[in-house]
């Protein structure tokens, strides 16, 4: 009964990857392979929250032979359906954010590769014309990922100065501070919930204003050297 169970949770999690995701199962098997140890170091900047973490940890050291990669696998699986727009360039960026820049690269290697069409020889004898791969973007967002990466290095304990500058309320502080399990991961899940709010009025700017109200001027330049490459306009 056991292993039916399981067989019908993988089969409804595959279902869910293939119809809600543009991400392929050939990525999912290398992030299943590779995560290793940082399975919930990655599902926590994916959005999982620490009490299904802790339940796929549970399922998956029942699981002896493949307790690990299936961890990973019922992250990824879980992420997928409660992620309205699970896509590449969001699981890309996530991983970049949680220090995993290595499968980040990785996982678009995979995309790129996915994306170059095999030549093929038509009976006039001309070869069928290969695309150049298409670079999968880190973000498109308000506020590159880059930035939201160095600040959550950065901040330390002033992430709260800054939530407050940036008008989150104190209950919402309170919360991402009992949610999150590192220092890091509170100043990530401020700022994404502040550029999720905002949406497009979530400028580089505001935040900018804001980290100079936080005392936090030294890392304004850091904020501007990292917007620069994006050919972000900062008013100066």
């Amino acid at each position: 009964k056991q292993w039916y169970q399981r067989r019908v949770a993988i089969t409804a999690g595959v279902d869910v990857w293939a119809q809600k995701t543009d991400i392929s199962f050939t990525v999912l098997l290398y992030l299943k392979k590779n995560l290793g140890i940082n399975w919930k170091r990655a599902g926590q900047y994916l959005g999982i929250s620490r009490e299904r973490l802790r339940r796929i940890e549970d399922v998956g050291i029942a699981s002896a032979r493949t307790g690990i990669e299936k961890m990973a696998q019922d992250m990824l699986f879980e992420w997928a359906e409660k992620d309205p727009q699970p896509t590449v360039a969001k699981l890309c960026a996530c991983l970049e954010a949680a220090d995993l820049s290595k499968l980040a690269g990785g996982v678009m290697d995979k995309v790129n590769k996915e994306k170059m069409p095999t030549k093929k020889k038509r009976k006039g004898g001309r070869g069928r014309k290969v695309d150049a791969p298409v670079k999968v973007p880190i973000a498109e967002e308000t506020i590159p990922y880059r930035v939201m990466v160095y600040l959550k290095d950065n901040l330390g304990e002033s992430w709260k100065d800054l939530a407050v500058c940036l008008k989150i309320p104190s209950p919402r502080i309170k919360g991402i501070e009992a949610d999150a399990w590192q220092v890091e991961k509170m100043a990530y899940d401020m700022l994404h919930e502040w550029r999720q709010r905002e949406k497009e009025s979530a400028t580089v700017d505001k935040l900018i204003e804001a980290l100079e109200r936080a005392q936090c001027k030294k890392l304004v330049k850091g904020v501007q050297a990292r917007c620069q490459s994006y050919h972000f306009r900062i008013n100066g």
